[in-house]
């Protein structure tokens, strides 16, 4: 007998089950038109390795595929350190031809349904379109700032002692040292995904195409202390002169150290770089300690977006999963309107040495819905806002407060990984 993931659902208009391996480039094609893009032949063999073909759900209207999506198995740190199973979330499209027809939903029933079949307590995803995902039970979990900093207008103040040494590198040492640090940060800050073998040879693959509005190829750097690398940075620069004068700017940075000094050596690293007139990051998370650092803080302009949304399948076996930094008992009232999987009442009793989540019968504390339980899982909510937003009840004085001090965590959400 087949798992339950490999059963087609045969009582819907247009039938959903995984692809099959011989049909991957069908599923491509149609997954990149969805995205306005085309497939390129120099990206086939990396698609094709990320590929788990029994989660990966295609729609079909007489046996073409109309709809796609896939899962990547991965491992994600939640507050206290712990790293838990996580289903990847990603290609999710459908084509122009059969939008409006419930496709997309009947997609995402399935494909959540599979997600706690498996035995996981948590759907991951980055929203190409910040509407779509809310109805289905996810939440905002965590936040991306995208920044913007003139190189002669960034100095630090105070200067910082650097007792390491930056030095240039090429793409095998990154690809030897820079998993350890990852490594390093990745274990203690929640949300941040673990990366494998195969992610790491993804990150530094860098093809023509990704060197988008006049690019450059990859660029490396590696901060070393006592001996070993402690920090690293891949950056590109972004080429322009202006009226004779050089107006380029280092772009798409990664930079990831095992101390706030050291990460702190490795942007005066790239405020630095002859050339340049200003750096662009994509992705920072918004407790970084750059903007203080700065002698001008308002000079870094920070755009703020929605980072990784989060969706509990299991409300038990993820709020037991993680830790609290107060100790505390709640009952929590959780609604949700789409797939059921983490509705019911549930008494949570947490703090900093671990926490047991189970049904209960008891009055509820707080009442919310799944995406808003999803949104406080990581540390990032706020459940006294949802309150005022008429996200969340409190059905006992002081609730939402008490729920804030015990989902809280002293380092932000953050997910530096793309997928």
């Amino acid at each position: 007998m087949n798992p339950p993931w490999r059963e087609a659902t045969t009582d819907m208009t247009f039938p959903i089950r995984p692809i099959e391996s011989s049909e991957f480039e069908e599923f491509r094609r149609v997954m990149s038109r969805g995205f306005g893009t085309h497939p390129r032949p120099e990206d086939t063999d990396f698609v094709r390795s990320i590929i788990e073909f029994d989660r990966t759900l295609a729609a079909y209207d007489d046996g073409k595929i109309v709809g796609t999506t896939t899962i990547i198995s991965f491992e994600m740190t939640v507050p206290g350190g712990t790293a838990i199973p996580a289903a990847g979330v990603t290609m999710v499209t459908v084509l122009t031809t059969h939008r409006r027809r419930g496709i997309l939903t009947d997609i995402m029933r399935r494909q959540l349904n599979d997600v706690r079949a498996r035995g996981e307590s948590l759907a991951v995803l980055w929203a190409s379109e910040s509407i779509i995902y809310r109805r289905f039970g996810y939440g905002v979990a965590s936040q991306s700032e995208r920044w913007t900093i003139e190189r002669l207008r960034a100095q630090f103040e105070p200067q910082v002692a650097d007792h390491g040494e930056v030095r240039t590198a090429e793409s095998d040492e990154i690809r030897r040292v820079a998993p350890a640090v990852y490594e390093h940060v990745a274990r203690q800050r929640p949300g941040m995904i673990l990366r494998n073998d195969l992610w790491w040879d993804g990150r530094l693959r860098d093809p023509e195409h990704y060197r988008y509005g006049g690019a450059t190829a990859y660029f490396f750097a590696v901060h070393e202390a006592k001996g070993a690398a402690d920090g690293y940075l891949i950056y590109r620069y972004r080429r322009d002169w202006r009226d004779g004068f050089p107006a380029s700017s280092v772009s798409d940075i990664e930079l990831l150290g095992t101390s706030p000094a050291t990460e702190a050596a490795l942007w005066q690293f790239c405020l630095s770089v002859d050339l340049t007139d200003s750096i662009e990051v994509w992705n920072r998370p918004p407790d970084d300690p750059l903007w203080w650092r700065l002698a001008d803080p308002r000079r870094l302009r920070r755009t703020p977006r929605d980072g990784l949304w989060v969706r509990i399948v299991d409300v038990p076996a993820a709020l037991s999963a993680r830790r609290y930094p107060v100790q505390d008992r709640l009952v929590i009232e959780v609604k949700d309107e789409f797939a059921g999987l983490a509705a019911g009442r549930f008494e949570l009793e947490g703090g900093p040495d671990g926490a047991k989540c189970a049904s209960s019968t008891k009055a509820p504390d707080i009442e919310l819905g799944a995406a808003e339980l999803s949104s406080l899982y990581l540390g990032g909510g706020d459940a006294v806002a949802m309150v005022g937003a008429g996200r969340l009840i409190e059905r006992t004085s002081g609730a939402a407060r008490r729920a804030d001090l015990m989902f809280g965590w002293h380092l932000a959400p953050w997910c530096i990984l793309d997928f």
